[in-house]
């Protein structure tokens, strides 16, 4: 008998949990309108375009018909850098990044000029044990 009272309730909430969970479904498969829009426009302010890091673009000059004739458009050398593993974020054309030691670099995207560079100089907080 015991046993039966402790069931009721926890298949009462399994069961809502189910038609919540339904309910969530079917309004958010019924309204494409209000659905939050996946990708990145022109702006990158977070890591992979958007803050799902979806990694897609909405724009659309690139195309499956023009994809073969893009080319290199700069590039740019970083003395002291060995690999850089952050990735880059673009903002009002700006690419920033950072590389080793926690540098900074803020770079022209169009021209690939480099605009500024902050050193923290980390480095030298560091005590050897």
């Amino acid at each position: 008998m015991e046993l039966n009272r402790m069931k009721k309730p926890a298949l009462l909430l399994g069961a809502s949990a189910c038609v919540a969970l339904a309910a969530c479904q079917l309004t958010s498969t019924s309204s494409t309108a209000n659905a939050p829009t996946i990708g990145s426009g022109a702006e990158w302010h977070s890591v992979n375009g958007d803050s799902d890091e979806t990694g897609f673009s909405r724009l659309d000059q690139i195309t499956a018909a023009n994809a073969g004739t893009l080319g290199l458009a700069w590039y740019m050398d970083l003395p002291g850098e060995a690999s850089l593993e952050a990735s880059p974020i673009e903002v009002d054309g700006t690419l920033y990044f950072t590389g080793a030691y926690a540098t900074i670099y803020a770079v022209d995207g169009v021209s690939g000029k480099l605009l500024w560079k902050f050193e923290p100089k980390i480095w030298s907080t560091i005590r050897s044990r």
